[in-house]
């Protein structure tokens, strides 16, 4: 086994104090064509998830992926616990998705795309990709440049930001049919909606109100208005909303400002920046998403007994990539050194090995467990420090 020190040495810090776990921040860069991981706490910048030409809505599958619209009519896939890019998921050829934007999962497991050209929303089989119908017709309720922010709402049913009409429509979620204007046009000021977002414990929902500024909060059962909520300091053209997991604020895009705001949920207090302007290269953020943290699987594949030789191995990683394996016989929190603000689930973590992912992106090591170990629990981790990932931290009963 080798020391602290060593570990240190490929970039895994001594501990410096407790840091709170949190979900992460996935960010879609417009115009840097890219899709963003950031500290779902604080906002750092982590690593890029892969590209995508001209992101524009997101939404996390009931698989547990990331799927992102693409401007040019196509949705791409992103692994749900390690982010990495698993390619195109569905497209349509035949003119019917013009300007994919908003993107939303069903309650029957199909997926919904808008098509802002189209005036229309359709309907894509959530398994394959597979172009199953026009779920929403052209025009349908006055639907007219259906925005990237739409949603399914806790009735199951969809909610779409028309800009054209500055309302919000709502749709059956089963046949797509016309309901109401749940916000009927330029309800408490509502210009050029692009997004709604549900808070369903506090039947609240949020609507981003994108030509003048504001967001706008709802009674979610009713529609009724409860009014604006953005007291100053005001994002610029706004566009994505999401509330943070803690459900004590909200953070909003800037596009103009290319930077994510953030705003106290109760009072609407402006609280900073949540992603700095030009994090990471952010051009244009359209979309944003909190996400469980993405993590690297990580088994123990050989018995773990005292004197004998135990295989531990990481998969998800990129091929060819560093893959550091750390030990500790206690949970606790380190923080990784190049990685702030990740840190390592573990106490005073050592050094069990490095090793490089073949090309199915598997990472193993292979060592000697010390006779002194018997009896004792040990706590396995992975990190990646080039993509900041980390797996889950793994309890092991040496025998």
């Amino acid at each position: 086994m080798l020391t602290r020190s060593l570990l240190q040495a490929i970039g895994l810090a001594a501990a410096l104090g407790p840091v709170a776990a949190a979900d992460e921040l996935v960010v879609a860069g417009f115009l840097d064509a890219h899709v963003r991981r950031h500290d779902g706490a604080g906002g750092a910048f982590l690593a890029t998830m892969g590209d995508v030409y001209a992101p524009t809505g997101m939404t996390r599958g009931p698989d547990g992926h990331l799927y992102v619209t693409s401007g040019f009519n196509e949705v791409y896939r992103f692994d749900g616990a390690t982010g990495a890019p698993l390619g195109l998921f569905a497209t349509e050829t035949t003119g019917l998705l013009d300007h994919a934007t908003g993107v939303a999962f069903a309650p029957d497991g199909r997926l919904c795309v808008a098509s802002y050209v189209g005036d229309r929303v359709l309907r894509f089989d959530g398994a394959t990709g597979a172009f199953v119908d026009v779920f929403v017709p052209d025009g349908s309720g006055g639907l007219s440049s259906p925005e990237a922010g739409m949603a399914f709402g806790p009735d199951g049913n969809l909610y779409v930001p028309s800009s054209g009409t500055d309302s919000i429509l709502r749709y059956d979620g089963s046949t797509g049919a016309f309901l109401d204007a749940w916000a009927p046009p330029r309800t408490g000021g509502l210009s050029g909606p692009r997004a709604i977002v549900f808070d369903a414990p506090n039947d609240r929902a949020y609507v981003v109100s994108g030509r003048n500024d504001i967001v706008l909060r709802f009674e979610a059962s009713t529609g009724r208005l409860l009014g604006s909520v953005i007291a100053a300091d005001r994002p610029r053209s706004p566009t994505g909303l999401a509330i943070t997991p803690d459900g004590a604020s909200f953070v909003v895009t800037s596009p103009l400002e290319d930077a994510v705001r953030r705003y106290d949920l109760a009072t609407g207090a402006y609280r900073g920046f949540f992603v700095t302007p030009g994090a990471g290269g952010l051009d244009y953020p359209l979309s944003i998403l909190f996400v469980p943290e993405p993590r690297l699987p990580l088994e123990v594949a050989e018995p773990a007994v005292a004197g004998a030789t135990s295989v531990v191995r990481a998969r998800g990683a990129g091929a060819g990539e560093r893959v550091a394996f750390a030990f500790s016989g206690a949970p606790g929190a380190t923080p990784a050194r190049g990685c702030a603000p990740l840190a390592l689930d573990l106490a005073s973590p050592r050094l069990a090995g490095v090793a490089r992912a073949d090309a199915s992106g598997v990472a193993e090591i292979a060592r000697l467990v010390p006779a002194r170990f018997a009896g004792r629990t040990l706590f396995l981790q992975a990190l990646a420090p080039d993509s900041c990932r980390k797996s889950a931290a793994l309890a092991t009963e040496i025998r």
